[in-house]
């Protein structure tokens, strides 16, 4: 069983804030992204059909690419000590596979999935802790297509 999740959601993620955006794209009949995988269901919707048809699941070429990617960050790394972002973190696979190459080099690693969906980050959360304990992941649920400081938490 896993630990229980400590969640940092960012103030573009409150209920108000998100009611507003829903209802702004709504009325610009043209629903925002962030809307597609919204709830357990959407999301879970969404990383099978990424599964299904994503170049990085299906394609080897495009694996190789992210394998070699990953390989040369690594290389150029001297820090003993990394802290990864996820930025629309999705599932979480292709940053846990860094992270996993990151500490087989020798670097003590922490992760922050960052996606606009809660679902989301839970899913690359528990992806990660594969490969890391859960006192160095740190959840990040926020909508940063509208969010121009995030460190103002605005």
């Amino acid at each position: 069983m896993l630990p229980p999740a400590n969640l940092l959601i960012h103030a573009s993620q409150f209920p108000d804030r998100v009611e507003r955006e829903l209802l702004a794209s709504l009325r610009r009949r043209r629903v925002n992204h962030k809307f597609h995988y919204d709830s357990i269901k959407q999301t879970q919707k969404w990383l099978a059909l990424h599964q299904a048809f994503s170049p990085s699941r299906r394609d080897s070429g495009c694996q190789a690419i992210y394998a070699q990617g990953f390989m040369a960050a690594a290389q150029r790394i001297r820090s003993g000590g990394i802290h990864l972002i996820g930025l629309g973190c999705g599932g979480g696979q292709k940053d846990t596979r860094l992270l996993k190459l990151l500490q087989e080099r020798g670097s003590e690693t922490s992760y922050t999935p960052c996606d606009v969906s809660t679902a989301m980050v839970l899913v690359a959360r528990q992806t990660a802790l594969s490969v890391l304990p859960h006192e160095r992941c740190f959840p990040l649920v926020c909508d940063l297509a509208s969010t121009p400081d995030l460190a103002g938490g605005a």
